[in-house]
């Protein structure tokens, strides 16, 4: 029986979580020949969203004080990885992410993806309230990460994603992202790990809706100011310089 682990980012939100880990199991029911393993990283939430995850028998990590999703997300990887399972699927607790996705997640996995993302801006996502400046920002990077590693990408910020735990392995220690936009590391990590092998990366992408109409204690994208706004972009630009130093390429 080949060995899965899930990775949930998660801060302040329990109903969500709640919802997200009763219909893991119900997927996972379905799926025969896997084991499954939930791992929880709790980002020092105020809720109950720890307890939440420990009542249904995850694996939880919890944070003294908030450390931002790049970091709650690699720390999560590294624990995963402990677990000694062939693929590694990461997604946020918030909602945002649909795990009936995770079948064909693990199926293009099986096929020989080196790496795949729940992408919410496929030209067949459906758009659920999508602000205006998440769209530019993600076109804008994506775009130029495709453009420079010669992919196809259309959501290189998708915290929604998964990849085999030998890939992951020779990444996971050097990522450094803290903040937004780590997604965008990673992708690049894969792309260095894959072609040290004399291949070019098998990426694939699954249209996922963009489900921004989705709210949580904390999260509330109708109710961002143009300074948040503005911090996503510098996070995310800042992100793309850091790779283009480290490769020698514009990005």
């Amino acid at each position: 029986m080949k060995k899965v682990a899930v990775v949930i980012s998660a801060f302040n939100c329990q109903e969500q979580l709640k919802q997200l880990l009763v219909n893991l199991i119900n997927i996972q029911a379905n799926i025969a020949g896997y084991e499954f393993k939930v791992i929880v990283v709790d980002d020092d939430s105020t809720d109950n969203t720890y307890n939440v995850g420990y009542e249904a028998g995850c694996y939880m990590i919890a944070f003294g004080q908030n450390q931002g999703p790049g970091l709650v997300a690699r720390i999560g990887l590294i624990k995963a990885l402990e677990f000694q399972p062939d693929f590694v699927i990461h997604m946020d607790g918030d909602g945002q992410h649909d795990p009936t996705f995770i079948p064909e997640m693990i199926s293009l996995l099986e096929k020989g993806a080196d790496y795949v993302i729940c992408s919410r801006f496929h030209i067949d996502s459906k758009q659920n309230n999508t602000p205006q400046d998440r769209l530019k920002l993600n076109r804008e990077i994506s775009n130029r990460l495709s453009l420079a590693l010669k992919l196809c990408i259309t959501d290189a910020r998708s915290g929604f994603f998964a990849l085999p735990s030998a890939i992951l392995k020779g990444v996971v220690d050097v990522m450094s992202v803290e903040r937004y936009g780590y997604p965008i590391e990673l992708l690049e990590l894969i792309w260095e790990c894959v072609w040290q092998e004399g291949r070019p990366p098998e990426v694939e992408e699954i249209p996922h809706p963009a489900n921004y109409h989705i709210s949580t204690p904390t999260v509330d994208y109708s109710k961002e100011t143009p300074e948040e706004k503005q911090k996503r972009f510098d996070d995310a630009y800042a992100v793309l310089d850091m790779l283009s130093n480290r490769l020698g390429l514009t990005i």
